[in-house]
């Protein structure tokens, strides 16, 4: 190897490194921020001391009870919860953005989101509650679902998937999906209008 391209790539490993160590420290900080900020305000020292007490480390303040609880009880699960769904929506993003080959794809483009959409205007507009409150949420999912595999079954010829064809086969079935939510919209009453364009 020449020792110009070694030290490109080495440079390369290096800006790498260091970037996703920046990344790795800012979701870090963000995520300690976000568990202290609310009606009840937490230092991050004491969101740090709180985490290091169950760790059974006592090396920072700890916060009061009343404090720990709401930690521990609603904003640390906020927070996980959160990290979870973004680490989700980041490795879908890169997927989609690796078949397409293109940095702005994203699901709007094969009528996944279209396709939750409409799901939600289901749950919404006929009022199901078969899963409770997570009932919208789970039609969503399943809508979301069924339109991805109905877009990669449709573009699917002779053993193979083209990108033209899965982009056009999404095109069309987002077409589809967009009159459903209207009709959805129009026989819904206003309640429900406004729960759909939230939705989507």
């Amino acid at each position: 190897m020449k020792p110009a391209s070694h030290r490109a790539i080495t440079r390369h490993a290096l800006t790498t490194t260091a970037l996703f160590t920046a990344l790795a420290l800012a979701l870090a900080a963000s995520l300690v921020l976000s568990a202290g900020i609310g009606q009840l305000g937490v230092p991050a020292s004491q969101v740090l001391g709180s985490l290091l007490h169950h760790a059974g480390l006592d090396w920072l303040p700890l916060p009061q009870d009343a404090a720990d609880k709401a930690l521990w009880s609603i904003r640390f699960p906020r927070v996980a919860m959160a990290a979870l769904v973004g680490a989700g929506l980041a490795v879908s993003g890169l997927v989609m953005q690796a078949i397409f080959g293109n940095p702005l794809a994203e699901p709007g483009i094969i009528g996944i989101s279209s396709g939750a959409a409409v799901g939600a205007g289901l749950s919404i507009v006929f009022g199901l509650a078969v899963f409770g409150e997570w009932t919208t949420a789970a039609f969503a999912f399943a809508a979301g679902l069924a339109a991805t595999f109905i877009v990669y079954g449709m573009s699917r010829a002779d053993g193979r998937t083209e990108v033209v064809t899965l982009v056009l086969t999404g095109i069309a079935v987002n077409a589809i999906a967009g009159a459903a939510i209207a009709l959805l919209t129009f026989i819904g009453d206003t309640q429900s209008r406004e729960q759909i364009v939230f939705w989507q």
